[in-house]
This record gives structure tokens, sequence and C-alpha cells, in this order.
């Protein structure tokens, strides 16, 4: 059995054979506060486009049978998936746990989200109330379809609960009535050098995420082809000293504020959807770091050269916005990787700058591009 990491994700044919899966999910929950779990049947566009695919308490099954949930001994809640018979229309089953009440997730002791087939354990994510705060909702991990079926965990947070992560996924009105959608916000597009407030209306944002995008890389001749590109972090303090690096090794800062979602060997995605994330907690960054560069370095030895589309984004996780989005340009050039943007302190503020800087070098690792990123700090 594989023990998951959060971020970690993996093909399920590397672990099993079968379509037909269990999934399991437990706590133990030393307040003893009510804890729904539910499974979300998502479209191609990650949305809730047909409601008898939300499995809970009040709608244990699918109109085809290929999702259900029981009751089970083990666990809190288990799940029953049939990958074949599952509608094409559904590509991503994403499971979520939910406290009913005033408890927050931070207030479990443990959990644990465990993928069984052919009655064996092929994996299992176990995590402590320790990675949330406020959080009333968490994503646990997902199943969905990207080329393959594959397997995340990914111990994602919502601070408004179910009905947030509800309104995220677009319920309808017969799921459980979902927080009335307000007019969308237009998202701030940068250009090279510029910079935005992380602070609005005198209030800063507490946890963000920067994703870093591209989509495969077209040749002469029209093919697309998949390139492998490694986004990473490098926190720096007062005199531009390097204090920690979050990469694909090594997943979450020594003071546990930054986190990377984990790696994304499938060498390209669409124009929309970032293919790797950090996420920052920056109520909870340490005071020694000043700033935090973003850097993105190719592991496949490939340029960006013909690299349609990359970008970074900045995502406010408390309500799931877009802030800003900065459309990197490579010039046609060569280059095997950038130095992205960074997060820097202003006195008690948080800014966000784009900086988009080409690196020289082979660039293979987080390591060869550290010395060009330190002059940005």
């Amino acid at each position: 059995m594989i023990q998951m990491q959060r971020g970690f994700k993996k093909r399920l044919s590397e672990l099993t054979s079968t379509a037909s899966l269990q999934v399991g999910v437990r706590f133990d929950n030393p307040q003893r506060h009510a804890i729904d779990i539910s499974c979300f049947g998502l479209d191609t566009d990650g949305k809730l486009s047909d409601d008898r695919y939300f499995i809970f308490y009040n709608q244990k099954s699918s109109p085809c049978g290929s999702l259900s949930m029981t009751d089970d001994s083990q666990y809190d809640q288990k799940f029953h998936l049939d990958l074949v018979r599952l509608p094409i229309k559904i590509q991503k089953l994403v499971f979520v746990a939910n406290i009913d009440g005033s408890g927050k997730m931070a207030d479990i002791s443990n959990g644990e989200f465990t993928v069984i087939a052919d009655n064996q354990k092929i994996a299992s994510f176990s995590f402590t109330g320790a990675l949330f705060s406020q959080e009333k909702a968490v994503i646990i991990g997902e199943i969905y379809m990207k080329s393959v079926w594959r397997v995340a965990a990914v111990g994602q947070g919502f601070n408004g609960g179910l009905k947030a992560v509800l309104e995220y996924f677009g319920g309808e009105a017969s799921t459980p009535p979902p927080k009335p959608k307000q007019k969308p916000k237009s998202t701030i597009s940068l250009i090279k050098g510029q910079s935005i407030s992380l602070t609005k209306k005198g209030k800063s944002l507490r946890h963000i995420a920067v994703g870093i995008g591209w989509a495969k890389r077209v040749s002469k001749k029209g093919r697309k082809k998949s390139v492998d590109f490694d986004a990473s972090c490098i926190a720096y303090g007062r005199f531009k000293k390097k204090i920690d690096v979050v990469w694909f090794g090594h997943l979450t800062s020594k003071d546990r504020s930054i986190q990377h979602a984990g790696d994304d060997t499938t060498g390209g995605g669409s124009e929309k959807d970032a293919n790797e994330t950090i996420n920052v907690d920056l109520t909870k960054v340490s005071a020694k770091i000043m700033s935090i560069i973003f850097v993105v370095n190719s592991y496949s030895g490939e340029t960006f050269q013909g690299v349609p589309s990359a970008f970074c984004n900045v995502i406010d996780t408390d309500t799931r916005r877009e802030i800003a989005r900065y459309d990197l340009v490579t010039d046609g050039k060569n280059y095997k990787g950038f130095i992205i943007a960074k997060v820097y302190r202003e006195g008690e503020n948080w800014k966000f700058q784009a900086l988009g800087e080409p690196a020289k070098g082979k660039q293979k690792k987080v390591s060869d591009i550290e010395r060009q990123a330190k002059q940005f700090a």
C-alpha cells in the first residue's frame, strides 16, 4: 500500500488493474463534532452539472449505480465506485468532509482517506487537524480522469463549509442550498514588473495559491508534445538570505506556511487551469521570511520555445476567486527556466509582483536557478 502525502498524485493503473474501487474515510474526533462526508461527481469543467451525482447522507446512490455510499464498521463512511459504469461526462470524483455546527476541521485529531481494490488497501492519505485552522469543510482526496484515471491526496479547506464547496462546484437548487452567487469580480491582468497589493479594503488576504500553468508544446508540424516543467519557490529573509526551498521533493516549508500541491508530469494542461500550485498561508509565514520567489524550470530539459501559453495566477483560496494573472512572454527563445513572480512584505502588508525573467543555464532543478533568483529577493 502506498502512503500518500498532501499533494500526491498517481495513476490508478500503477496501483490496481480493477475499475471497481472503494473509498473509506474516517476521523478521530475527540470533540464529537458532527462530520458529514460526501462525494461530488464533476464534469469536464469541474462543475456539479448533474446533482444526481452528488452522493451524501440524503442521496446515497447515483441513478446508474456507479456511485454509492454505505455505513461501515471501519470507516465513518465508505463509497463504492464503478469507474466503467460511470457516465463519460463525470470526469472527477471529489471526496469532501464538513463539520455541521460550530466546530472546525482543526479540532480533529487524525483523519484517513483510503482507496481499496479487491479487498486490499492500495493507497492511504493520513492527516491531522494541524493542517487546518478555521476551515469547516475539506476536500480530502480525488479520483479523476486525465487521459487515465488517477488518485490525488488534496487536503484543501473551505472556511464557509459545505455551502462554500457547493457554490464552488456550481451546485443546483435541488442540492443543499449554496450561498447566493455574487457577481464575479474581474481578474487583474498584470504586465512584467507590475505589483499589486494583497490587502483589499483594509483587510489582508489570508490564504493564497500561486499557480503556474503551461500548454503542450506544438511542433512545426502541428503535433503536441508533453513537457515536464516544475514549479518551486524560494523563501528569503533579510539581506537576501535563503531560508527555505519548496519543490516537488520537499512539499512543505519548515514553518508549514507554504505547501506545494504536488508534481504534475502530464506535460501540459489548459490555458485556464494551473498545472502546479503552491499554497501560502500568509498568516503563518515566519517573521524571518521577507519574500518568496516563484520559479519554473525544465525537468525534462525542454525549452519554452513552441509552448503556446504559459502563465502565473494568484487565487484567494478562501473565496476561490482569481485575483491576478500574468501571461508569461517567452519571446520564442530557448529558455529552460523563468523567475516568474514574488510575494513579498511591504511593512505589515503583502504584495505580489510579476517578474517573468528568463533564467540561464540548464535549469533542470530548482538549485540551478537559486543564484539568479536571489537578486529579485
